[in-house]
């Protein structure tokens, strides 16, 4: 009767002081184990500040499920396979349930009235997880108590908090986990104060994250930006080839970066949908929502099992039933290819992996989506191929000279060498080396020979802005030596104030006033992004004129139209590419070059006399294209839509059509996903296009953004998936109408000009 009286609400605090007084001192394994958020905030690193690879098991019932004997049984087997981390609730069932024991976590199911043996008890598994290297990630209860039926409240949730925090926070392998499988439905300020609690009682405070619904829920959605909240957990849901991937992709979008995982994905031996009958997921199923998820910025996953997370014996009423029994659901497949994923990601720098997915081509959506992802460096990738496919991968990422590519399997680990390729041959198409009985695979690329190359100075342009110097280098630069001021100078007497990287190669240099003369700039001390940069030779130099007017930009051009050369009606390719593609003006077209100017007045086709397969091939290399045209539609009334630039066969099939369409320009592109007409397009807004001279820019980058520029000012954006291999190399470039003439254009031309990369707005 003592202890109720102690226990009351009112004196919560003299309960937490009696407890410190019996408390055991922490225990001193597993100090490693005290988590931190890199400086990156993509991922986890222990108090070493090693790099930690997440890979957790829901274990929800482990408090009130299991005897000691059988929690270390438990911990022993997935220590052996390879886990790190155990997700378990503290206040579990409707009770809350009591333990096996009998020992309840709250008197009288009351919050503020913490059960010290019940904690005694749970602060021993937090210790037997420690000596098993072994992190738990302890929700204080489930979400039921804070959404339903509001036993933690906004009147005790500090204190229960605070109570958590001082019996529980000497631990360092801990990382607390707020909500439980809800969403905060209009509760968050009480999620908020039970974060507060444990924080002011712990020194120095546990990583936090929140646990919500399935369905592709994020902690993201409604706590990114708390600064309590260390690392984003998703729930995907129990459905077979749910697309866990993507959600993973839309956290790691988010600023400011926090790491993020799959906290509760598809269980093995569940339902599909929680359904009461149907398929069931496999182990399959698992090893697809863990490997799509840890190549698409995942800091870890986290496994489930049906028999495991609620301790099923075969006495057990379950909504879920499994009907296998905990200790055989401990060996299901799935678990032991959960240690082999882990095995393989920390075989390899794995916190170095981003997001590559501009790498493949061919890769589906949700169950057959081929993730991937590389280093920063671009010394190695991982591409995750979860069925039996085909897919094209871009072999031009991988740096250092040639590629090594390799077979994983991901149920045991074991390496298969497939060979060495070039990494000039681009795109090359990789199928998996068995059938559907083995159907996923991991594709490991590798440098072969290790980058030993420097950055060069591709090309130096300075016009129109007078304090303003543009370099473009040959590779991707390491931002902070490419950022330092100091690594540039320009000559004679200009001073260098700013270096900014545009993109990954591309400096633009912020000067003193330049005239109308010749410079010399001399750079050094600018690395590249290899693992061991390198870095540019010492007083590099390259001349490059100032200029009143802004100069072309000329990288990446692969045709250039300004009709100020033309003769027999031969319209000349002024890109100084090695094999130029000059234009024709067919006979009997109404069209004629005056004084740097195409005047179409009636139904013409100016089109190359051979294929634009140079072209072609440059865009399909990159996987980027820009069109710039300047023009001036006679009238509004033109459709088809009319051709204004076209590479195309007929009105039916095309790699880019740049056209009219009333009072709005259009544009198609073919990709791999998009199809032979290149649709949809991307369409200006109605009423942007006039009959006044026009400055009209498409550009279409790598990662599928495509863009409208009208004058310079921005006017459309679309993103158009699918990569460029699809292109034909026998189409001609056409101008005012399609190949079949059937597409009529009327207006002026001043000037075509078409790049294999996509040029951004400050070039446009």
């Amino acid at each position: 009767m003592a202890v109720k009286l102690l226990l009351t609400p009112t004196s919560l605090f003299l309960t937490l002081a009696l407890c410190l007084i019996c408390a055991p001192n922490a225990a001193a394994q597993g100090e490693r184990l005290r988590l931190q958020v890199h400086e990156s905030g993509r991922y986890l690193v222990d108090a070493n500040g090693a790099p930690f690879f997440w890979l957790g098991d829901t274990a929800w019932a482990l408090f009130t499920e299991l005897t000691e004997e059988e929690v270390a049984e438990y911990l022993d087997d997935r220590h052996e396979k390879g886990f790190t981390v155990v997700q378990a609730v503290l206040a579990w069932g409707g009770g809350p349930a009591p333990n096996a024991y009998d020992e309840a976590p709250w008197i009288d199911g009351d919050p503020a009235a913490p059960n010290p043996a019940y904690f005694d008890r749970a602060a021993r598994i937090v210790e037997m997880a420690a000596e098993r290297e072994i992190v738990m990630a302890l929700l204080p209860a489930w979400g039921d108590f804070v959404t339903v039926n509001q036993r933690i409240n906004a009147g005790n949730a500090y204190e229960y908090g605070n109570w958590l925090g001082a019996r529980l926070g000497e631990y360092p392998n801990i990382v607390w986990v707020l909500g439980g499988d809800r969403l905060p439905d209009g509760h968050e300020d009480v999620f908020r104060r039970l974060a507060a609690g444990i924080a002011e009682a712990e020194d120095p405070p546990h990583l936090m994250t929140y646990h919500p619904r399935g369905g592709g829920h994020s902690s993201s959605e409604f706590f990114h930006a708390d600064s309590w909240l260390g690392l984003n957990m998703i729930q995907s849901g129990h459905a077979i080839d749910y697309p866990d991937y993507k959600y993973v992709l839309r956290d790691y979008e988010l600023f400011p970066a926090r790491p993020t995982l799959v906290g509760e994905p598809r269980y093995e031996n569940i339902t599909h949908g929680l359904r009461g009958e149907g398929p069931r997921v496999d182990d399959h199923d698992v090893r697809k929502a863990a490997w799509q998820s840890v190549l698409s910025g995942a800091c870890g996953h986290t496994y489930g099992c049906n028999g495991i997370f609620q301790f099923w014996r075969p006495d057990m009423q379950s909504r879920w039933n499994p009907g296998i029994q905990w200790r055989d659901a401990l060996d299901l497949p799935g678990a032991r290819h959960m240690g082999v994923l882990k095995a393989i990601m920390t075989s390899v720098d794995w916190w170095r992996l981003q997001p590559a997915q501009e790498m493949v081509a061919g890769g589906g959506q949700d169950g057959y989506y081929v993730a991937a992802a590389r280093s920063a460096h671009g010394d190695f990738a991982l591409v995750y191929f979860p069925e039996y496919m085909l897919a094209s991968v871009d072999l031009s990422r991988i740096g250092g000279e040639g590629v090594r590519a390799e077979w994983i399997n991901p149920r045991t680990g074991e390496h298969s060498e497939i060979g060495q390729f070039d990494q000039k041959a681009g795109r090359q198409d990789f199928l998996p080396p068995t059938g559907d009985e083995d159907p996923d695979w991991l594709l490991m690329l590798g440098s072969a020979v290790p980058d030993t190359t420097p950055p060069r100075i591709v090309s130096v342009s300075a016009g129109g802005d007078p304090e303003r110097v543009r370099v473009r280098f040959s590779e991707p630069l390491d931002p902070t030596t490419a950022q330092n001021a100091a690594n540039y100078a320009v000559e004679p007497q200009v001073t260098v104030a700013g270096a900014e990287l545009v993109g990954d190669a591309v400096v633009v240099l912020a000067t003193s006033p330049m005239t109308e003369q010749e410079y010399t700039l001399t750079v050094s001390g600018v690395a590249d992004r290899w693992v061991t940069p390198n870095v540019i030779a010492a007083g590099t130099t390259a001349t490059f004129p100032w200029t009143a007017e802004p100069p072309r930009v000329r990288d990446g051009l692969v045709a250039l139209y300004t009709f100020a050369g033309v003769q027999d009606g031969v319209i000349s390719d002024d890109s100084d590419v090695e094999q130029p593609l000059p234009l024709a003006i067919e006979e009997g077209s109404g069209a004629d070059a005056v004084e740097g100017e195409l005047v179409v007045g009636q139904t013409s086709l100016i089109a190359s006399r051979r294929p634009a397969t140079e072209l072609a091939q440059a865009c399909m290399a990159t996987n980027e294209i820009t069109i710039e045209a300047w023009v001036r539609p006679a009238n509004l009334d033109q459709e088809g839509p009319a051709r204004i630039v076209t590479l195309s066969r007929d009105t039916g099939e095309r790699n880019f059509t740049l056209g009219q369409e009333h009072d709005r320009y259009i544009v198609r592109l073919r990709t791999t996903e998009t199809g032979p007409n290149g649709t949809p397009p991307l369409e200006a807004p109605e009423g942007s296009l006039t009959t006044e001279l026009a400055h009209v820019v498409y550009t279409r980058a790598d990662d599928g953004t495509a863009r409208l520029y009208i004058d310079g000012e921005e006017v459309a954006t679309l993103q158009v998936g699918g990569d460029l291999s699809s292109w034909s190399e026998d189409y001609r470039l056409g101008l005012a109408n399609e190949l079949t003439r059937d597409r009529t254009w009327l207006g002026s031309i001043s000037l075509v000009a078409v790049y294999s990369r996509a040029l951004g707005p400050e070039e446009v």
